[in-house]
């Protein structure tokens, strides 16, 4: 019996030898699988950050384009406002040189108007004159009926009978003045 104790106790420490080292392996291989599990989670992470800073990246320089069109945009709409501004300018410009214009032709005419009623007036009352004038002619003027007649049709008369330069009653200032 002490043999097969003995032999026992030699087979049972073989035994606790051999399951010492397999827990010594085993706890390798765990920590050796945590260390996989851990370095591929780290990987994992590596790749998917690797992943992000890449999209990030291109996000970066999508915003950069954007912005790149954005000013362009901004650029163009403000030399477009500057186009549009110029060109309503001019053609306020021209809008109001128009219109001072016409101004002007309306006060030229008004102007004018003004000078024909006074002479109007000045004829008139020329006319005025001839009117008395021809009345106190004798009744028979070189065997012409005496008629009541407008200060131009005498006036032309007496150049034409007389063959005068200035006739003693005219309505035409430039014949009176010499002209």
């Amino acid at each position: 019996m002490s043999e097969a104790a003995a032999k026992h106790n030699a087979e049972l420490q073989t035994v606790s030898g051999e399951k010492n080292a397999l827990a010594v392996r085993l706890q390798e291989y765990e920590r050796n699988a945590s260390t996989v599990l851990g370095n591929a989670r780290q990987q994992e992470r590596l790749a998917t950050e690797a992943e992000l800073q890449k999209e990030m990246a291109d996000m970066r320089g999508r915003i950069r384009e954007l912005e790149a069109d954005h000013k362009l945009l901004e650029d163009q709409k403000e030399i477009e406002i500057a186009r549009v501004k110029t060109a309503m300018e001019s053609a306020l410009s021209s809008e109001k040189r128009k219109l001072e214009d016409r101004d002007r032709l309306v006060k030229d005419y008004l102007a004018e108007i003004g000078r024909v009623r006074e002479r109007n007036e000045v004829l008139a009352a020329e006319m005025a004159k001839v009117a008395v004038s021809v009345e106190s002619f004798p009744a028979c003027f070189f065997g012409l009926p005496c008629l009541i007649l407008n200060s131009i049709s005498f006036s032309m008369l007496l150049r034409n009978c007389f063959s005068v330069k200035n006739p003693p009653c005219s309505l035409d200032p430039a014949v009176e003045d010499g002209i």
